[in-house]
């Protein structure tokens, strides 16, 4: 092999690549480590080769050659190349099969790769504490409109008799979950060491049993209370109490062993003993006892006394290795529902259980044993829909979050019916408004992106940074809409408004995907340049440049100055807070009790009485609908809403509004202590007392989908504020003002932690991510000084003044980035934007002549408005003002 001088030193665009090479030498071994990891992936090897790492992937993927560490090679005839070599010169450099090309110094060199290496050992994990955890509680339990169904497989199998009363009894002592003692014949002296026996084992928490869904289960107790219990059960074991249990149960499992030895099935079937899933049948004492049955005849099996349980790992072995061996002799006589009994009910095997009921075509038994054994949500909405049960399955779907997880489960299986419940998962985001999450569901196969097109023109009919999203998808999905694409990409380019550049970069994401829209592009990117020059932007310069790659324009490529670097005068980094003053006399007529900023860069207020308007971003009215309302529950995705107005101390009506068709209907009339102020669509989060609900928005009428009982504690407190994101719902609850943290989806409890409010505290709200942020005076003596105090969960806290002696509260609004004051001062109202991680100030308005004002802060816009009907909308990033309006 000779090296060759090659026309092109590397690949271009985008290759299917099969590996990459990172050269120590270029950036030195700690980054070219780290670069390793970053590319490495299940499967993946790493080898040396040429003073470098050769990272070989387990399947080709599709990279951009220009981006990114290390050189990309693409595999062609067992030679990873890693340049676009000529047919000519691949022949000159005669590369064998597992050779690895690479360009270097101009030179195209075939090599081949040294030992492998061994990546776990870069990777230092340091000093590893394990700590001792408690789970904070069990899962809330969701409540459905229909609950699950409960499975008696004795009924549902038929042919197999219900358990006998002795065996019911004995089940219930090897489940440790005895409801009381049962009356044996005991001497004195027996009695005696029972009663002693009971006292001491009061101070022990139980072992097991189900805690309530929302109550912390007790933290383990202290290492002398475990000795204390495993001292009394030996005294128990060794004492004639011990005895006679022992010999009571021996006797049992002895016939109920005989009986399945002589194959008497039926028979075995009845007298059998639930094992219920359990390890090794525990090491702790079973309090409760038998009572005596008049058809179990008393025979040592075990012995008279033993020091340890009747019962122990050796037994439980046993009796699963007899259930197993009935199991096989039952399905080989073709007794299938029995069998399918013995898994479901004896071994407690409901994974088993179900999959044996599914390949024997028992497809509803198998459903309705999955849903009632608490099996995991996707398994059990596979086996609803495969079922027929298609509505049930769509239910649970929904609540759980288990679509995804469902679909996988079923694409192992069958496709047809996977693409199926695929289509039902996007029809359910598009219903909850997620259109572009229900394009991504149903992209992924591509013979259902068809149903993609009425979804994709919904959301750019809708506008903003969604709709610029669907224009590149809608084009690669039918090239025939070009031109009218073109004219909202051309109109998109041209949009002086505020709202623009973050539209402009969001249509770049998808618009490079096609020849055709990278042809669309150019336009946008240039508007992009022109928008970070006058800092309506915020834009890295690697982000730029990749963009201007993206559009396959050399001229643009090579034309394309870097961008300026004006991070000081972005608003999280700026030193000195921006100022906006409002005179008294610039005011409207109509008091703004609410202000949200939709997609498309129209704002809807909220007005009271008057009713509710949706603005244009010049101020004139769009959309008005006769219906009260003091406040907005705005959709993520900005097309629908809640209009809620509060009817007295404790009850609120709201009503659902769309913003595409203008539609409003009544919905929902409660007392509430605390409620949300955005939803997904799918769930509204509130708090009723001293409950979390989340209503089913999908519904006509408001139904509870899930909830968390009793959060208040002792029924001391109740629910007081809710926030929620995409990935974390919290609430404050309680006089003890305990702060909940619930992890989306699937609603898993994070943290439960008492954060006690500080007893001058005046307002507290609580963020998505369980911050807590607080005003209060600064101290008893001083009811005029404010001081904002925003706390952590885990301990830290910050403290800032908010106003000058003679202050009163008028608002405050918080999420994990930012929190926003406002006080009552002399000349009217000010209000000011706190940044969250250090607690500066980097915004303040001054609000003259105004006695009352609204905040709400939204992704990267603060909305703000007063009872002199001003609406002014700030962007969190450029510090720009993108709407001053009077309504």
């Amino acid at each position: 092999m000779t090296a060759v001088r090659p026309r092109r030193l590397a690949h271009r665009g985008r290759v299917q690549a099969r590996a990459r090479w990172f050269d120590r030498a270029l950036a030195g071994d700690d980054a070219a480590r780290r670069a390793v990891l970053a590319a490495w992936c299940a499967g993946a090897t790493v080898t040396e080769l040429a003073g470098g790492y050769l990272v070989r992937w387990p399947r080709v993927s599709a990279v951009d050659a220009e981006l990114g560490a290390g050189v990309p090679l693409v595999e062609q005839a067992d030679v990873l190349w890693g340049a676009p070599l000529a047919a000519a010169e691949r022949a000159d450099l005669e590369a064998a099969a597992g050779c690895v090309v690479l360009v270097r110094a101009g030179e195209a060199m075939a090599l081949r790769p040294g030992a492998v290496v061994d990546v776990s050992g870069w990777v230092s994990l340091g000093r590893v504490h394990v700590a001792d955890v408690a789970p904070l509680a069990a899962p809330a339990a969701p409540e459905p409109e229909r609950p699950p169904p409960a499975v008696d497989l004795r009924e549902k199998l038929g042919g197999i008799p219900p358990m006998a009363p002795s065996a019911v009894e004995l089940a219930e002592q090897l489940r440790h979950r005895a409801d009381g003692p049962r009356v044996v014949q005991l001497g004195t002296v027996d009695r005696l060491l029972l009663s002693v026996v009971r006292a001491l084992r009061s101070l022990l928490p139980a072992r097991t049993g189900k805690a309530h869904p929302v109550h912390v289960q007790a933290l383990p107790p202290p290492a002398w209370l475990q000795r204390l219990g495993r001292w009394l059960d030996g005294v128990v074991a060794r004492s004639s109490l011990g005895a006679l249990v022992g010999r009571r149960y021996a006797a049992y499992l002895a016939r109920l062993a005989e009986m399945f030895e002589r194959g008497e099935l039926g028979e075995a079937l009845r007298h059998a003993i639930p094992l219920g899933g359990e390890s090794a049948g525990g090491t702790g004492w079973s309090w409760g006892l038998p009572s005596p049955r008049a058809d179990l005849s008393i025979a040592p099996w075990r012995g008279a006394a033993s020091s340890s349980m009747a019962l122990g790992p050796d037994v439980y072995d046993y009796m699963r290795r007899m259930y197993r061996a009935a199991f096989e002799r039952l399905v080989g006589l073709g007794r299938l529902d029995e069998a399918a009994f013995i898994l479901a009910e004896l071994l407690g095997d409901a994974h088993e259980a179900v999959a044996f009921l599914e390949k024997h075509g028992r497809l509803k038994l198998a459903a309705e044993l999955a849903e009632a054994r608490g099996l995991p949500p996707g398994l059990v909405v596979r086996q609803l829909f495969i079922a027929g049960d298609v509505e049930r399955a769509v239910d649970v779907a929904r609540r759980s979050g288990a679509f995804a997880d469902a679909v996988a489960r079923l694409e192992k299986t069958d496709a047809t019916q996977a693409a199926a419940l695929r289509v039902l998962w996007a029809s359910a985001l598009a219903d909850a408004g997620d259109t572009l999450r229900a394009v991504a569901v149903v992209w992924e196969v591509p013979t259902l992106r068809r149903l993609a097109k009425d979804w994709l023109q919904r959301a750019v009919e809708g506008g903003g940074e969604a709709g610029a999203t669907a224009l590149g998808r809608l084009l690669e999905l039918d090239p025939a809409l070009f031109d009218s694409v073109k004219l909202r990409v051309t109109a998109l380019a041209a949009d002086d408004d505020a709202t623009a550049p973050a539209a402009r970069v969001a249509a770049l994401a998808t618009l490079k995907e096609t020849a055709a829209g990278r042809v669309l592009a150019r336009a946008l990117v240039r508007a992009a340049w022109q928008d970070v020059q006058e800092g309506r932007l915020v834009l890295a310069n690697s982000v730029f440049r990749a963009l201007v790659t993206a559009t396959g324009d050399a001229a643009l490529r090579a034309d394309a100055p870097s961008l300026p670097a004006k991070k000081g005068e972005w608003l999280p980094a700026r030193a000195e807070p921006r100022v906006f003053n409002c005179a008294a006399s610039d005011s409207g007529s109509t008091p703004v009790h609410d202000v949200a900023l939709l997609p498309d860069g129209r704002v809807a207020v909220a007005l009271d009485a008057l009713g509710v308007r949706v603005l244009s971003r010049r101020g004139r009215t769009a959309l008005a609908v006769d219906e009260p309302a003091t406040r907005w529950v705005l959709s993520d995705h900005g097309d629908r809403a809640l209009a809620v107005r509060q009817l007295d101390r404790d009850r609120w009506r709201a009503t659902r509004v769309d913003f595409r068709t203008g539609r409003a209907a009544p919905w929902l009339e409660e007392a509430l202590t605390a409620f949300a102020t955005t939803h997904d669509g799918a769930w509204w989060m509130v708090g009723r007392g001293h409950d979390l609900w989340a209503l089913d928005l999908g519904a006509d009428r408001a139904r509870v989908a899930w909830r968390v009982p009793d959060v208040g504690g002792r029924g001391t407190g109740a629910v007081l504020d809710v926030a929620r994101s995409n990935l974390s719902l919290a609430f404050l609850a309680g006089l003890e003002s305990t702060v909940w943290r619930y992890e989306q989806p699937g609603m898993v409890l994070r943290d439960r932690l008492e954060v006690p409010l500080p007893e001058v505290a005046l307002a507290a709200r609580v963020t998505a991510n369980a911050q807590l942020a607080v005003v209060r005076r600064a101290s008893d003596d001083d009811a005029t000084a404010l001081v904002l105090q925003l706390r952590w969960l885990r301990g830290r806290m910050i403290e800032r003044t908010v106003s000058a002696p003679g202050a009163g509260l008028v608002l405050l609004e918080a999420n994990p980035q930012w929190v926003v004051t406002g006080v009552s001062v002399a000349a009217g109202v000010q209000v000011t934007l706190w940044d969250a991680a250090e607690v500066q100030p980097r915004a303040e308005f001054f609000l003259d002549g105004r006695k009352r004002a609204c905040a709400r802060l939204m992704g990267h816009a603060l909305c703000l408005g007063d009872d002199r009907g001003t609406v002014l909308v700030l962007d969190l990033v450029s510090g720009v003002l993108v709407r001053d309006l009077r309504v």
